[in-house]
């Protein structure tokens, strides 16, 4: 690989870990509509690390969920379920969050 190839590989690197909150949950809402789980869940995973105060627990219980349905769907279940959990201690009114943790306990 050339050293310009390099250096634009490094560069695209470090944008992406340079993402918000924001951006990267919704980058991965708009994978999940395209059916890329595996990218989606990645894009999650992200939007969790990068969270801070300022983005609000909502927000973060939303992600939660949404990752959550994406590690149930896979197979995960043991991780679904903490991250339900995780949901429903940030949003005590997510009746859907409470509903899937249900379910999921009673497997």
């Amino acid at each position: 690989m050339n050293p310009r190839a390099v250096f634009i590989v490094l560069l695209l690197a470090s944008a992406a870990h340079a993402e918000s909150f924001k951006a990267w949950a919704a980058r991965a809402s708009r994978e999940e509509r395209e059916k890329d789980d595996k990218t989606a869940f990645q894009s999650y995973s992200n939007a969790l690390s990068s969270w801070k105060d300022s983005d609000g627990k909502a927000a973060k219980a939303k992600v939660l969920c949404a990752r959550a349905k994406l590690r149930d769907r896979g197979g995960d279940e043991a991780g679904a379920l903490e991250d339900y959990s995780d949901c429903v201690a940030l949003d005590k009114k997510n009746a859907k969050a409470f509903d899937r943790r249900g379910e999921l306990r009673l497997k």
